[in-house]
C-alpha cells in the first residue's frame, strides 16, 4: 500500500484510528503504527490521543507548503 493509497480514502477528510487503518489496509497495527510513526516525523500527519486510541489524519497545513514549494522549484510558479 502506497502512501497515495492511503490518504485519499482514509485520512484525508476525517480522523481514524490504527485498528481501523489496519484493517482498511490489511496490515497489523504494529505495521501501521510503524509507518504512521514515520509519516508524523516528516510532519505528514497529526494525531489526536482519546483514551487508549490514536486517531490519525493527515497535516493539510504541511502537504500545502510542500505543494506550493514543489511548483515554485519543479515549473517556477509563485
Amino acid at each position: 500500500m502506497l502512501y497515495h493509497e492511503l490518504f485519499p480514502s482514509t485520512i484525508r477528510d476525517k480522523e481514524a484510528y490504527g485498528s481501523e487503518l489496519a484493517k482498511h489496509l490489511n496490515l497489523t497495527t504494529a505495521t501501521v503504527s510503524h509507518h504512521m510513526n514515520a509519516l508524523l516525523t516528516a510532519g505528514l500527519i497529526e494525531i489526536k490521543r482519546i483514551d487508549t486510541r490514536i486517531y490519525y489524519t493527515t497535516n493539510k497545513t504541511t502537504l500545502k507548503d510542500i505543494l506550493e514549494r514543489s511548483k515554485k522549484l519543479l515549473i517556477g510558479e509563485d
